[in-house]
């Protein structure tokens, strides 16, 4: 399931990449967060495998859970910060900005 999650979610990533409507963008950021969904618990599922010894599993487990935690607080944030500072923020704050957006029916 890890895999074909992790395949499903570069094809969906190349899709949003590739967009060229509003619509298309949506629905290949829906079809990433369905394939996050197949690929997050597996992670999780692989440890009890690989770390047999109880101490090295308590460990891995705690490592996984902070690094989880601090992805899901922090994603949000970096995202915008990176959106915002880079050539990138001006395709999705068009909006709000003079230039033309490439989503535009013009």
């Amino acid at each position: 399931m890890l895999q074909v999650g992790l395949v499903l979610f570069a094809r969906a990533s190349l899709a949003a990449a590739l967009s060229t409507t509003v619509d298309q963008l949506i629905a290949a950021r829906a079809a990433m967060g369905v394939c996050v969904a197949l690929v997050y618990p597996t992670t999780l599922a692989m440890l009890p495998a690989v770390f047999v010894n109880g101490q090295k599993r308590a460990v891995a487990i705690g490592v996984w859970s902070g690094v989880s935690s601090l992805a899901i607080a922090l994603g949000p944030v970096v995202r915008a910060c990176c959106l915002s500072t880079t050539a990138g923020g001006r395709f999705s704050w068009s909006t709000s900005r003079s230039s033309p957006s490439p989503w535009s029916s013009a």
